[in-house]
This record gives C-alpha cells, structure tokens and sequence, in this order.
C-alpha cells in the first residue's frame, strides 16, 4: 500500500502532462514541434508562374509581345555578301565637256552584266561597310569602290535596307586613263534563310563623274552622268 506522502511527488509530475493532454487544440493552431507554412488554405511561398507577373504593366506587355514576335536570329555583328544582276551607265546624262571620254569612235555608255562584293559592320539597325563593283560594257568594264553607311529595318525574317556610298571610279580595259568618283543611293531586301543566310535582291542610282587628261590630239573630257543597277543579293551573317 503506497504512503499518501509518498505518492504526491508523483502526482506533482504527472499533472501537467495529462493536463496537456485533456486541453482542446485550437482549430488551425500548429501541431508542437510541426513546421509553419502559413495559414489553412494559403498557397506556399514562390507559388505560382515564373516570370512576369501575370497582366503585368505595359513594359511587360511590350517584352512579351517582343519575345513572341522575335525572329530568333539573335544579334548580328558583321556581314558579307555578293550580288550579280544588270547595270547600266549614262557617262554624259548629266553634262559634258571637251571631247570623249573614249577615242576611236568607241562609247562610254552601255549596259552590260555587272556584279559586287561588300562586307561591314553592324550595330543594331546601322551598317558601316565597304562595296566593290564591276560592270562589263560593251566597248569598257566599269568599276567603283567606296565606302557606305545604311539603315537596316528587321521585320521577322524579312529586312528592308537602304544605303548612302561613294568612292572611286573608272574605265578600265581602255587606252584612255578614264578616272572619277562615285555617290551611291541604293536600296533592297533581305529575306533570311537562316541565322546566318540571307537571300535578296537591290537596286541602286549612281552619280558617276569620270574625266581624262588630253591624249592623242583629243583635248581633255569631262563627264557627269548616271548609273543604275539591279542585282540579286547572297547574304552571309555573323
């Protein structure tokens, strides 16, 4: 038989666990020791879409309707390419003075298959680069190089473009040192195959200027005329 005396340091240690015990727990209230993730019902921390916020402001708007319209061909640093089609030259359209810029009864003027080269730099929708060009006339080959500045316009894959170039001109394949300078107009369109091919086509208006010195009993010529060119165009990115 236990002492009553005995028994109370026992019951002094007991009493607060069945107290524990017998004591309602409060709806929603967390369970001892169980981690906390909010109140019932909320949804966790970082739920939800990645990204941008759902309507979001216009700026998201912009960025989205940017990302889906996006062709994909990323950021073009340099560009080179090659063009062949038609060109014709008015040596004397626009004055001229002196004799002929070519003796024996041979033209200037003509129209003939001509081709290119160009290469350049690009920033965003702004090229800097360089053009060299040959044409095959009937009694003379044709040939400029300069430089040229242009402003590119992407819609998807497809890329309007126009330029403004100048630089050095000549006759060669004559007797006559025929030389001059060249302006250059042009514009076309670049449909791009790939990232890094490109097909099109362009045309261009030249302002020619070519002269020469006195030769063979001809005094010295002097001519300003016009050159127009349309050409097919393979284009490589980078």
């Amino acid at each position: 038989m236990v002492r009553p005396l005995a028994a109370l340091p026992l019951a002094l240690l007991l009493a607060p666990s069945a107290a524990s015990a017998q004591m309602p727990r409060q709806p929603g209230a967390p369970t001892h020791g169980a981690p906390t993730y909010g109140a019932p019902g909320a949804a966790p921390a970082g739920a939800g879409t990645p990204g941008l916020r759902p309507g979001g402001g216009k700026t998201e708007r912009d960025l989205r309707r940017a990302e889906q319209s996006d062709s994909g061909r990323g950021l073009e640093w340099f560009y080179l390419g090659a063009e062949g089609g038609i060109f014709w030259l008015g040596a004397d359209t626009l004055s001229k003075s002196g004799g002929p810029l070519l003796t024996g009864g041979k033209q200037a003027s003509g129209v003939g298959p001509g081709g290119g080269i160009f290469l350049g730099g690009r920033f965003y929708t702004l090229n800097v680069g360089a053009r060299a060009r040959t044409a095959w006339l009937p009694d003379s080959q044709f040939l400029s190089v300069g430089g040229e500045v242009g402003l590119r316009i992407p819609y998807g894959n497809l890329e309007p473009y126009f330029w403004l170039g100048g630089g050095y001109a000549a006759l060669l394949g004559v007797k006559e040192r025929v030389r001059g300078f060249d302006v250059v107009l042009g514009g076309g369109v670049a449909y791009y195959l790939s990232n890094h091919f490109s097909l099109g086509g362009l045309a261009s208006v030249e302002l020619v200027s070519l002269g020469r010195p006195a030769f063979e009993g001809s005094p010295k010529s002097s001519q300003l005329g016009l050159a127009v060119v349309g050409s097919a165009v393979l284009g490589l990115h980078f």
